[in-house]
């Protein structure tokens, strides 16, 4: 049984569901959790912003902010409605415009990556892409280190429309050769066999 402790109001239990945060936490999440455990660096998990409480990121390491990004990021899941997508995607665009605004230094990756990844191989990854967001991060221009694939360059594409400054910060990172190995491990529950394909394709390493 989870003892976890947590402070929660009324309204975050009654209307926004929000349970235990370690219980609520991914596998991409709970992973990372453990790197940087392992590797004895400050992080913060859910990390909220007194004035944007509103939207918690994953992870503040450090400095550097740290998502690891599902499905729900990029295309209509079956358990979505295109409302439900639609405003996640415009949470996404809202937490990557304060980002920039505050000049956070920034780092993105797929959830898909982190859990199919060697924890070491992750572990070391992971810390390159934040050391390498923090060394190259300016005063009034933040780098941000995504990972390297098709889904994160739309989504830069569909930033930079509407804020262009922001998406001048990214630099695409290369998917690790021992995540591309894991692909064939991918799998697709028989009740979404209609997605089977799309969702081959937007996970596929590159």
């Amino acid at each position: 049984m989870c003892e976890t402790s947590w402070r929660a109001t009324p309204r975050q239990l009654c209307f926004r569901r929000n349970g235990c945060p370690d219980c609520s936490k991914t596998k991409a999440e709970k992973i990372l959790h453990k790197c940087f455990s392992e590797e004895e660096v400050s992080f913060i998990p859910q990390k909220r912003f007194p004035q944007f409480n509103a939207y918690a990121f994953d992870f503040l390491v450090c400095s550097t902010l740290v998502e690891t990004d599902g499905i729900q990021h990029f295309s209509r899941w079956a358990a979505q409605t295109e409302r439900q997508f639609h405003q996640q995607r415009c949470r996404d665009m809202i937490k990557m415009t304060y980002a920039w605004r505050n000049k956070l230094s920034f780092v993105r990756i797929l959830s898909w990556t982190v859990s199919h990844m060697g924890l070491q191989a992750m572990r070391s990854w992971i810390m390159q892409l934040i050391q390498m967001a923090e060394s190259q991060s300016e005063p009034e221009t933040p780098c941000w280190a995504f990972q390297d694939h098709p889904l994160y360059r739309e989504l830069v594409e569909e930033l930079r429309r509407r804020c262009p400054d922001a998406a001048a910060c990214v630099v695409f990172v290369p998917t690790p050769h021992e995540a591309t190995a894991c692909d064939a491990q991918l799998r697709v529950p028989e009740n979404t066999a209609n997605a089977a394909t799309r969702i081959t394709n937007w996970y596929r390493p590159v």
